[in-house]
């Protein structure tokens, strides 16, 4: 018999900080190694600068989790 029950997803939050924490460290990392470090930002402002990156990162992915998921109980 087939199931066509959907799966269970994870939180909004969780997806959240889970995009949030990837993305700030990667692009930090990447940010300060590529134009950060030549510029002589100190380590607080990269460190400040990555983790608003992230926090509004991980928010707009996890909007868009909730859109897409609204949408696929509309149909």
């Amino acid at each position: 018999m087939k199931d066509d029950t959907p799966s269970k997803s994870p939180s909004y939050l969780i997806i959240a900080l889970i995009q949030g924490i990837v993305f700030a460290v990667l692009w930090g990392i990447g940010m300060y190694f590529l134009l950060w470090r030549d510029y002589g930002t100190n380590w607080q402002t990269t460190v400040i600068t990555a983790l608003a990156a992230g926090t509004l990162f991980g928010s707009i992915m996890a909007i868009i989790a909730a859109l897409r998921a609204k949408k696929a109980k509309r149909r």
